[in-house]
């Protein structure tokens, strides 16, 4: 397997890679917190972008 050769080049595959995903896609941490997420899923459950990152998914859509 080929290594990168900054750390922030295996992140940028990897988040390239969770927007390629055409259906609704997030990831998230061992708390439940988004750490990335496509672009089909802020449009089908209509979240900000902005206001998401490191937001627990429970508390995402005022908590719905």
């Amino acid at each position: 397997m080929q290594q990168f050769a900054e750390p922030g080049d295996a992140k940028t595959l990897a988040l390239a890679i969770v927007e390629t995903i055409s259906e609704p896609f997030v990831v998230l941490d061992s708390q439940l917190r988004v750490v990335a997420a496509n672009s089909a899923f802020f449009k089908t459950f209509e979240i900000d972008p902005a206001r998401s990152h490191g937001i627990s998914l429970f508390d995402l859509d005022e908590r719905q």
